[in-house]
């Protein structure tokens, strides 16, 4: 009778957990989140969560770069996540990460030469996510130190918000 009690407990336990992992916002029964990014970059965005925790994001866009450099660009980060509020209804994870960066410079119509810049991208970010619809909205600064830069290595910061719905 004790061996029974304990194992009904053990797997009402083992539910609850299951519950709250495919519950996490949709980012783990959902691994997949595409949306719109505004800011630095302007464009699309793509999400994949590895695991409950980890995940990789990719956008591709328009750039205005660091220093006067503009164009047409893309990143993407590895990211870490620590759930700031982790409720039925909604997360608020605060996330950081690291990634690269590339952005073809726009012809400005002084310098013949089309360059591009290459740098690091370390970004910093919340997100909410919410439980009963597939959908989240992010806020994010992301510190960039270019090391191919037509101009000269610059370290800068970019700010972007987006969302993303996810399937």
């Amino acid at each position: 009778m004790l061996a029974t009690s304990v194992l009904l407990m053990a797997l009402e336990g083992t539910s609850e957990a299951r519950r709250r992992r495919r519950h996490r916002s949709y980012t783990v029964s959902r691994t997949l989140g595409l949306g719109l990014i505004l800011g630095g970059p302007t464009g699309l965005s793509v999400k994949i969560y590895l695991a409950n925790a980890v995940a990789f994001d990719f956008a591709v866009g328009y750039y205005y770069g660091l220093g006067n450099d503009r164009g047409v660009g893309a990143h993407g980060d590895f990211l870490v996540h620590l759930d700031l509020v982790d409720t039925r209804d909604l997360d608020v994870p605060l996330y950081l990460g690291v990634g690269a960066v590339v952005v073809g410079d726009r012809d400005d119509g002084v310098n013949d030469n089309e360059d591009f810049e290459v740098g690091l991208r370390a970004p910093l970010g919340i997100a909410f996510e919410f439980g009963r619809v597939p959908l989240d909205i992010f806020l994010e600064l992301a510190l960039i130190v270019a090391f191919i830069d037509d101009d000269d290595d610059r370290i800068g910061v970019e700010a972007a918000a987006g969302f993303r719905v996810w399937f």
